[in-house]
């Protein structure tokens, strides 16, 4: 009989360690470190993480005789350590380039100089579920106007920054991130620099399309004024 340790990687923090479906540890910044555990034939390690509607587990990895003895145990080294990543996870570098694109267009169709019509309304509804019933996307819509048609705004640039990222169900996500809007006026008029923060957007990815999309942004409550910017 002897004893083994190892240190588990994986790509959800929060994923719980299972060793013969037995909880040993739980995941956090991306590790988790399980030591002096007695080896016998047949034992294996998972993870799982339960959602409010699934439970995701990943592939099995069955813990052979000699393998991550602890007398050998490096936390530092490669060799005494488990990937088990969840599959189709996406990560937060994921999102931010979803919003990067998103944020990119609505700043340009808010230019005086750009058009916003059928073509472009279908373009940026593709960011929705559900594209041009979304809530959300209408108010997107009803923002772009607002500063198309405005006697003194030129445009308002645009760019999202994610702060947090949660797995909440299978292919979807909450995500909380700032927005930061500068608005540029046609006269001498200063711009105005303005930062809100989403706190519980919901996005749904969508595999076939391999692409996000925004369910929802959450209601009032969940929006709030960083940064007016005196305006």
């Amino acid at each position: 009989m002897y004893k083994i340790s190892f240190k588990v990687t994986s790509n959800i923090d929060g994923a719980k360690v299972l060793l013969n479906d037995k909880e040993v540890g739980t995941i956090q910044n991306g590790q988790a470190e399980i030591k002096d555990v007695v080896w016998h034939q047949g034992l294996a390690v998972q993870l799982a993480y339960e959602t409010a509607n699934d439970q995701l587990k990943t592939d099995t990895y069955q813990l052979s005789a000699d393998e991550y003895l602890a007398d050998d145990y490096d936390a530092d080294s490669y060799a005494s350590e488990i990937s088990l990543d969840f599959d189709a996870i996406q990560t937060k570098a994921d999102v931010q380039s979803y919003l990067d694109d998103l944020y990119s267009e609505l700043s340009s169709y808010t230019s005086t100089y750009s058009d916003f019509e059928t073509t472009e309304r279908r373009d940026l509804a593709e960011y929705f579920v559900n594209g041009l019933d979304n809530t959300d996307e209408k108010d997107f819509e009803k923002f772009i106007n607002d500063i198309k048609t405005s006697d003194k705004k030129l445009r308002v640039d645009a760019q999202a920054k994610v702060e947090t990222v949660s797995l909440t169900g299978k292919n979807t996500y909450t995500v909380q991130y700032l927005i930061y809007y500068d608005t540029i006026y046609k006269d001498d008029t200063p711009d105005v620099n303005q930062v809100f923060r989403y706190k519980k957007a919901t996005l749904y990815y969508n595999e076939d399309e391999a692409k996000f999309q925004i369910d929802n942004l959450g209601v009032v409550e969940n929006f709030e004024t960083v940064d007016s910017g005196d305006a």
